[in-house]
Order: structure tokens, then sequence, then C-alpha cells
């Protein structure tokens, strides 16, 4: 259970740091 929970947990946060990678990328190409 708590294995399971880290992994999810994980992934919520491999996402978030996803979508800032892409908002920061964005930002630099359009500026």
């Amino acid at each position: 259970m708590i294995g399971d929970f880290q992994i999810q947990l994980l992934q919520l946060n491999l996402i978030y740091i996803i979508k800032i990678l892409i908002y920061l990328i964005n930002d630099i190409l359009i500026t």
C-alpha cells in the first residue's frame, strides 16, 4: 500500500515538473 502510494506521488511530481519545464521552455522560445 505505502509503496503504491509513493509511486503515485512520484508520478504526480514528475507530471508537475514536466509541466513547469514545458512552461519555462515556451517562455524562453517566445521571448
